[in-house]
């Protein structure tokens, strides 16, 4: 009979349980929480965590659970997910995790190869946030049907990658989901990057923090007891909980050792191999060696790392698991009954032992095939290569499993991975790269981290070492470098830099590196406010990637040159270069260059006035980004083109909608310009002090300090100032805004100068001031050359309007001209804004009563639908100066045709109505749509709003009216 290792009940922890108890049931009810459970090693906390997982399975949770691996020499991206994962397939049904995982599927297979098929997507790494919103969407749709429990143990091992994505789920999860975590308090002392974590976690209302203490000496009793099967003696209690001092695993081990007979043990590992010494001389080098692999390991591979026929490694794995050395998983795994155990042995083995060990691991990893590993694989066996002292082959393992994380999205470990190899270089040189082109895929990593500094300086020290010997390599170099500069904001040395790239490229035959090189040229050209020459050089850049047959280098051209051209007012070729720009990113599969063509066209339908067409390419955009799983990731730039389209046309409820999609993500995931839209939303509509909150958001976020991003927060600011009646202070954040523009971006700079051009008409105190901004408005404008666009020259048009008010009374003739070209463009503030002006100008010069109420009552109507309620009370005013009588406010929703209303309702808003007709509810919708339940919600309230209804009922009516349904 097998003696008792450990107790078979749980013994003590009731305040714990009973917060368990609490925080499951919260959870089940709708409370997102995460709990956090730390201790010294052996106190507890997989025993408690077990009882964690059994209560919430009584519960009806769906249960994830997966744990950090320890490697010495290496890291593993994303282990924990990869095994949650792996643990849900095998217990769902086919159809239910296809539901589950959805466009998560396809980039997860990136990270664990055998959970399906190759993707049909040609899937470009990119940075992690892409990865993090898909696996939020796996955790919420697992809660749509039942709530659900993430478990990631010992987080003291954690890499990176899975500490970046644990705090992206911990800020934005919601709804019936637990995230528990566990780690060693013992094992992370302050230098470790897992402080940083924690301390958030403590000013986190929805965290729940949980330490467990020792056991005292009535627990100790009860634990001996359950072990011995019977009471113990009062002496041996006493000598157990004086040298564990409480620790409920040590007392295991101790009592296990005074059962034994022998001499006792000295100190815990002391304890340990004296229980794995109990085995048998051969079940001892099997221990050793799995001891070798980590905590865990895998039977196979056990099996031809030891060389042992199956049935008598049988035979040495019962006789472990009999003694409590090891435990069993799923999957046919083993997995040491503690990872102290794992450490005693390891710490025992002699050195020259350990590298043998190591090898044969490496060796056997190797003979398994050359068919794709996962990053795990591959790791694993770059590290064995290390402990084992074979540097030239642990090296170029290294780069493989940089490669291969690359390819996982888990730059952070790629760069590790890149810099062991790098650091092993001299004394083992070799592998499948060369070391400019590792320092390069380093630089990669690093960028996609935004360290943007360190990319720079690893891509200079590849450029130093290929020096003048291959000017193809240098340019792509020089490009990528350029690009790394402009991101820091060292403008001038990038525009230097990605001369000397263009410089230093053949130019024939043409390739895909000249291609990229001239791409990037025209890209910083057109970021540098010189469109003209960048369409020059993009159809440079067009014509020699078609050449070299280089499709995704011709789409990032064709990209530039369609925007080029629409802002030097070539509208045609604009639209036809960004529509062939969208197809050849759908061909390729990048994600990324197809949002970036979405958005590019719909803003160069924005230029030519064309908004609905603008909002209707956004819209698709937004669309297509939900398909792939990616609104908050390089789709989020089609949300905000649609609600700046949307806000721009008045339609402040679809902006809301729209928004309400973004900003289900806390601040610190979402795009800053996201901010910009809301902080403008809530001026128009009278909020400055919410505004501020936004503003304040945006100057805290990384990269508020680049000049383009500056530019933007000043002109916010300028408009907050405004708001507030302080037009001296909105004067000199215009001021700052341009100072940091320079002489880029003519369209900002005009922007930025009909603001400050208002806010010195409004203090009526510095004409002199007003002349300056209103000559740099005209430079900028006239740099652009002739072919200027429509926008450019109506925002130019605007500011000679705002001079007027300076320099006299105002002109009310340009202010209709203004009011008339932003009703070109669809944009009814800046229209009702100038007829606002164009009112005030012609009270000013005493115009009949008539004529301004002809300007002022259409103007307020429009503005106090729409909700531009500052505007809407400053024509008010207007009015009552000129007495001029507005009409009453209506008591209710005036009733639209119903052709009308049909048009007025979204894509999406259209089949939240249809699902609303069939009787489901929000959260049902939510299921239904892939969509979280708050989402649905802002929609239904925005079909009511368009519907003129008050309630659901009335709004399943309205649809049966229009044939929806």
């Amino acid at each position: 009979m097998v003696a008792r290792v450990s107790s078979p009940i749980f013994i003590g922890r009731a305040d714990e349980l009973a917060r368990l108890e609490v925080i499951l049931d919260a959870a089940a009810a709708g409370r997102f929480t995460t709990l956090v459970v730390g201790g010294e090693a052996g106190v507890g906390k997989t025993r408690l965590v077990g009882e964690l997982l059994a209560r919430s399975d009584g519960r009806g949770f769906t249960t994830l659970l997966g744990g950090c691996i320890d490697l010495a020499e290496g890291v593993l991206p994303y282990a924990p997910l990869a095994e949650a994962i792996r643990r849900l397939a095998a217990s769902m049904p086919v159809a239910e995790l296809d539901r589950i995982l959805g466009p998560a599927r396809a980039y997860l297979t990136l990270l664990i190869p055998d959970l399906a098929p190759e993707p049909a997507l040609d899937l470009v790494p990119g940075e992690p946030g892409r990865m993090f919103e898909l696996v939020l969407g796996v955790l919420h749709r697992l809660t749509q049907r039942h709530p659900a429990l993430l478990v990631i143990e010992d987080l003291h091992w954690a890499d990176r990658s899975t500490r970046d994505l644990l705090r992206f789920l911990v800020r934005n999860g919601h709804g019936r989901m637990l995230i528990a975590v566990t780690y060693r308090s013992d094992h992370v002392p302050r230098t470790h990057p897992l402080r940083t974590f924690l301390a958030e976690l403590t000013r986190d209302a929805r965290a729940e923090r949980m330490h467990l203490q020792r056991l005292g000496r009535r627990d100790m009793t009860d634990l001996l007891g359950a072990i011995l099967a019977e009471p113990p003696p009062a002496e041996l209690v006493t000598d157990i909980m004086t040298r564990s001092d409480g620790n409920p695993f040590h007392a295991e081990e101790l009592v296990s050792a005074h059962r034994r007979g022998g001499a006792e043990p000295t100190d815990l590992y002391d304890a340990l191999l004296g229980r794995v010494h109990t085995l048998s001389e051969k079940a001892q080098e099997t221990i050793a060696a799995a001891a070798t692999a980590g905590n865990r390991v895998d039977h196979d591979l056990l099996r031809d790392v030891t060389g042992t026929a199956p049935d008598v490694l049988e035979g040495h794995l019962r006789e472990a698991i009999e003694c409590g050395v090891l435990v069993t998983e799923d999957g046919g795994n083993y997995r040491f009954r503690h990872s102290l155990v794992q450490e005693a042995v390891y710490r025992d083995l002699l050195p020259a032992r350990r590298a043998a060990l190591h090898a044969r691991y490496a060796d056997t990893i190797d003979r398994r095939g050359t068919q794709a590993r996962s990053v795990a694989e591959l790791g694993c066996l770059a590290c064995h290569r290390h402990a084992a002292g074979d540097l030239g082959r642990a090296a170029a393992a290294y780069v493989a499993a940089g490669i291969a994380a690359e390819a996982a999205i888990a730059p952070a470990e790629a760069l590790q991975y890149f810099e062991h190899a790098d650091e092993l270089w001299d004394r083992a040189p070799g592998g499948p790269l060369d070391r400019p082109a590792l320092l390069e895929r380093a630089a990669d990593a690093a960028s996609l981290m935004s360290d943007t500094t360190r990319a720079a300086a690893l891509t200079e020290r590849a450029l130093a070492l290929i020096g003048d010997d291959d000017p193809a390599r240098t340019g792509a170099l020089l490009a990528r470098l350029a690009e790394y500069q402009w991101q820091t904001a060292d403008l001038d040395r990038s525009a230097a830099t990605i001369e000397r790239a263009v410089a230093v490229t053949p130019n024939l035959p043409p390739t895909r590196q000249r291609a990229a090189v001239l791409a990037a040229d025209a890209s910083l050209l057109l970021l540098r406010g010189r469109p003209d020459e960048a369409r020059q050089r993009g159809l440079e850049a067009v014509a020699t990637a078609r050449a070299a047959g280089a499709r995704r280098e011709e789409g990032l051209a064709l990209n530039t040159v369609g925007s080029a051209n629409s802002l030097t007012g070539r509208t045609v070729a604009a639209i036809e270069a960004l529509e062939e720009a969208l197809r050849v990113a759908e061909e390729v599969g990048s994600v990324e260059d197809l949002c970036h063509a979405y958005h590019n066209l719909s803003v160069a339908f924005t230029i030519d006035g064309r908004a609905d067409d603008a909002i209707r390419v956004a819209l698709a955009g937004c669309e297509r980004a939900r398909q792939l799983g990616l609104v908050h990731g390089y789709g989020a730039i089609n949300f905000i083109a649609a609600a700046w389209g949307l806000l721009n046309r008045g339609s402040l409820g679809d902006v809301e909608g729209l928004l309400a999609e973004l900003f289900e993500f806390d601040l610190r995931s979402v795009n800053p310009r996201a901010l910009e839209v809301r902080a403008e939303l809530r001026l128009w509509q009278g909020d400055p002090d919410a505004a501020w909150a936004d503003l304040r958001a945006l100057q805290d976020m990384d990269g508020a300090a680049h000049p383009y991003r500056a530019a933007a927060v000043h002109q916010l600011l300028a408009h907050f100032h405004l708001a507030k009646g302080r037009p001296a202070e909105a004067e000199a954040a215009v001021g700052a805004g341009l100072a940091s523009l320079a002489n880029t971006m003519p369209d900002v700079v005009v922007a930025l100068c009909v603001i400050g051009l208002g806010a010195v008409a409004a203090s009526s105190s510095r004409e002199a001031s007003g002349a300056d901004l209103l000559r740099r408005a005209r430079a900028a404008a006239g740099s652009v050359g002739p072919h200027a666009s429509k926008r450019l020259l109506a925002k130019l048009a605007m500011a000679e309007a705002e001079w007027t008010r300076i320099a006299g009374p105002g002109d009310p003739v340009r202010w209709r001209e203004v009011a008339r070209n932003w009703d070109r463009f669809g944009s009814l503030y800046l229209a009702s804004y100038a007829r606002c002006r164009q009112a005030e100008a012609l009270v000013a010069a005493g115009a009949a009563t008539r004529d301004v109420a002809a300007v002022v009552v259409g103007a307020w109507e429009q503005c106090d639908r729409a909700g531009f309620r500052p505007l809407a009370d400053e024509l008010a005013a207007i009015a009552r100066r000129a007495r001029v009588r507005l009409p009453e406010k209506s008591s209710g929703t005036v009733a639209a045709p119903l052709s009308s209303l049909l048009t007025r309702l979204t894509r999406r808003e259209r089949e939240v109505l249809v699902l609303l007709a069939d009787g489901l509810t929000n959260g049902q919708i939510a299921e239904k749509l892939y969509i979280s339940q708050n989402t649905a919600s802002v929609h239904v309230s925005h079909i009511l709003t368009k519907l003129g209804v008050a309630n659901r009922g009335q709004a399943v009516a309205a649809a049966r009216r229009l044939g929806l349904v």
